[in-house]
């Protein structure tokens, strides 16, 4: 599958990126520094480190 560069999927794709990074960030930040707080950081940042066509593929859509 081609990689969606415009258009209302793109800016879906963007606002589920931010909402990952800003949601990962206040809870790390809310528990404090504790190997939690790293394990959300990791998780969020492994999650969006892949190609936009595999987290797209494990939406649900």
């Amino acid at each position: 599958m081609a990689d969606i560069e415009d258009g209302p999927e793109a800016r879906r794709m963007a606002l589920v990126d931010l909402a990952t990074m800003v949601g990962a960030l206040t809870l790390a930040r809310a528990t404090g520094q504790t190997p939690l707080s790293e394990e959300i950081l990791q998780a969020a940042r492994e999650a969006l480190s892949g190609p936009p066509s595999a987290r797209r593929a494990g939406s649900g859509n």
